[in-house]
Parts: C-alpha cells; structure tokens; sequence
C-alpha cells in the first residue's frame, strides 16, 4: 500500500487538497473497492496522525449503494462509527 502526495507512478495512493474550511481528499487505485480503501485511509489520516507505514487494524464490513458515490460515502460513515468509543465497545466482543 503506497501513500503518495503526487499522482505517478504509484498504482494507489492518496492526497489531501487545499479546501477552505473541508476535508477534501483525491484517491486513486486499480479498482474501485481499493479506491474507496485509499479515501478511506486519506480521511482517518487527516486526523489520526498516522506515521508513514504504519500498522493498524483491519475490520471488514459489508456496505452497499447504488452507485460509487454512495458506496463511498457507506463505507466513510461505517468507519466513523466504529471510531467512536460507544462503537468500540459495542465491537469488542470476547
């Protein structure tokens, strides 16, 4: 997985662009289920701090739309969900 602040080479990867007052992020991918991972990671990294080729935690999650922008946007909300420390507890089943 390659993070990259430039579109080139890189397959995949992931930038943030100057938006007044939004988070605003441009992902690219292969495919569109490794896109949305990319805007994905793009988002929780805007504010996680996360170092370069860190190691985190993989969940899956079923999420589906009607089309890609929906899909997104799916996938987006799930993963603020399960950030939340409500949802944290309600996941960590034994």
């Amino acid at each position: 997985m390659v993070t990259s602040t430039e579109r080139g080479p890189s397959p995949r990867g992931h930038r943030s662009l100057p938006h007044a007052g939004h988070l605003c992020v441009e992902a690219w991918a292969p495919t569109r289920e490794e896109c949305i991972a990319e805007a994905v990671m793009a988002m929780v990294g805007s504010f996680a701090g996360l170092p370069a080729g860190a190691v985190g935690v993989t969940r899956e999650c079923t999420v589906s739309a009607s089309d890609s922008g929906g899909l997104l946007a799916a996938a987006l909300e799930r993963v603020i969900y399960r950030m939340t420390p409500q949802a944290s507890f309600l996941w960590a089943s034994p």
